[in-house]
């Protein structure tokens, strides 16, 4: 992605995230129990974009992790 990504963009793709990650225990609940495998690919994508999220939105956030990798 390019460095240039808005809010709303941000908050998409987040919310995008959450619902796959809904949707999956849903029917893995549900359906079948073969749905939870998903979970191993969109957790991961889910924790790995917050954190994106988070370091870019959250400048308290940036100064320490600034600090701790100096």
């Amino acid at each position: 992605m390019t460095q240039n990504v808005t809010f709303w963009e941000r908050n998409t793709i987040v919310v995008l995230l959450l619902l796959t990650n809904a949707i999956v225990l849903k029917n893995g609940f549900v359906v079948h129990a073969k749905w939870y495998w998903l979970l191993v690919v969109t957790v991961p994508l889910l924790f790995i974009t917050l954190i994106v999220y988070l370091r870019k939105s959250n400048k308290h956030f940036q100064k320490i992790t600034n600090r701790n990798i100096k």
